[in-house]
């Protein structure tokens, strides 16, 4: 960068941009080349194509939006330093509870404690520091991950099975026995990716701040034991780890520390290289909100016999035109399905706020689970920002698919009242405990939406 004063860009996500003319274009251009915007995703395995751009442009209004990612990126545009940072539209303290609720992380936030200086990046990394020790935490199951390699010693006592051939030379020569024995010593690539990520941590993130629990400091401690020799790992090594059954909980945490390592090594990049080259760091919240949704409903449905799974359906797989059906949240029991796609949008429940493409694929895909499954429950789940109560929220629900009489299945419109959220007379830990009573309700209309 030319220098250490930044142009600052503050607006929320999916939120409409009203900014000064320079300021716009700027965010246009850098939007328009970050084509690779250093994006962190907690999905064991994304969808490559389910990426967007930093903005959108609505034809409809003559505007632009910000899309559905949060965080803060640094960039040069026509000689000038920009920071443009992007902030939950729905709040930090609603940020948090959905993390709180994914990785079951216990995180105080208050505005009292926090500063007006810290930006959405400090943010962002106290959050990645919280799951990384999650993960961490996780994957620590049977210590850390171990190669078996063979080793051999010649003295007079014996280590494993004896070389009979090398042994009779051994006895020959210098009066010593040939053995060989198998130890099993730590996965030197595997600990150094997890030492690399930790140490950014500690020193960018946070992380020596935290208290970490028994499994993750466990883990350290014996990564730490085995003076694993440091040495920088490609791509080529990172990407050729074979993982052993017993050691696959680790791979979360290695695909994550690997995502902060090279997002370092990008920002030490940014500073050498100053045209249009800069450190953006970002999440993407309507994830946050799919998997918070997941969290919530299986924690709830699994009560009943539920079980939570991951489709993935290729439809015409003959054919040029084939496609793949990938629904947000499914859950199985016995051959019944319900299913719903997870939708961070504001939800007034006017017939303009409701996409069409959101309503019409949603069908799309309870048409497919009629014809393979017995299909019971489907719809739309939003962030609720309308403040309502529970005989208008069950007056969404419809009684049968496409609103047919007779049918089957229940289409449901519905989700997580969050309206309080915007109420400054309320505060955040009233607001906290609404958060979890309004979860409850939701889930309580949502078992009211799936007949036995």
């Amino acid at each position: 960068m030319t220098g250490d004063t930044y142009i600052p860009i503050s607006v929320k996500d999916c939120s409409k941009l009203t900014l000064p003319d320079d300021q716009l274009r700027a965010l246009q251009t850098f939007s328009a080349q970050a084509d690779d915007f250093h994006l962190f995703t907690f999905k064991m395995d994304p969808d490559p194509e389910d990426k967007s751009s930093l903005l959108e442009y609505e034809y409809k209004n003559n505007a632009w939006w910000t899309n559905r990612y949060v965080g803060e990126a640094k960039f040069n545009h026509l000689g000038k330093d920009y920071s443009v940072s992007i902030y939950p539209r729905f709040g930090e303290l609603f940020l948090f509870r959905m993390l709180e609720e994914i990785f079951n992380i216990r995180q105080t936030h208050s505005k009292s404690k926090t500063s007006k200086t810290e930006d959405i990046q400090f943010l962002i990394r106290k959050v990645v520091a919280f799951i990384w020790v999650q993960l961490l935490a996780n994957a620590n199951k049977h210590g850390i991950p171990k190669n078996t390699a063979t080793r051999v010693f010649e003295g007079a006592k014996i280590k494993g099975r004896i070389n009979v051939i090398k042994t009779i030379h051994s006895l020959s020569k210098s009066n010593s026995i040939t053995s060989a024995y198998r130890e099993k010593t730590p996965n030197n690539i595997i600990g150094n990716i997890i030492l690399q990520a930790y140490k950014i941590l500690s020193l960018a993130y946070g992380l020596d701040s935290i208290r970490l629990p028994d499994n993750a400091q466990d883990a350290l401690n014996e990564l730490f034991s085995a003076k694993i020799a440091t040495e920088t790992i490609s791509v080529h090594q990172y990407k050729g780890i074979v993982y052993k059954d017993i050691y696959f909980s680790y791979k979360p945490l290695v695909d994550f520390s690997w995502d902060i390592i090279q997002r370092k090594n990008l920002l030490l990049h940014s500073r050498e290289n100053k045209i249009n080259k800069g450190f953006s760091f970002f999440i993407d919240i309507a994830e946050v909100w799919e998997l918070y949704l997941k969290s919530l409903l299986k924690k709830r449905l699994q009560i009943h016999g539920w079980r939570q799974v991951n489709a993935n359906h290729l439809v015409y797989g003959d054919k040029f035109y084939g496609k793949r059906i990938i629904p947000d949240i499914v859950f199985e029991k016995e051959k019944k399905t319900v299913m719903w796609d997870a939708k961070y949008k504001r939800m007034y429940f006017y017939s303009a706020e409701l996409d069409r493409e959101d309503f019409f694929q949603i069908h799309t895909y309870s048409s497919y689970y009629q014809n393979t499954s017995d299909l019971i429950s489907a719809g739309l789940l939003y962030p609720i920002t309308l403040k309502t109560n529970k005989d208008k929220l069950l007056s969404n629900h419809s009684d049968g698919l496409f609103g047919i009489k007779g049918s089957s299945v229940r289409f449901v419109m519905d989700g997580v009242d969050i309206s309080f959220l915007t109420d400054d007379s309320v505060t955040d830990k009233e607001k906290i405990v609404l958060m979890k009573q309004k979860e409850s309700e939701f889930l309580e209309r949502i078992i009211l939406s799936m007949p036995d």
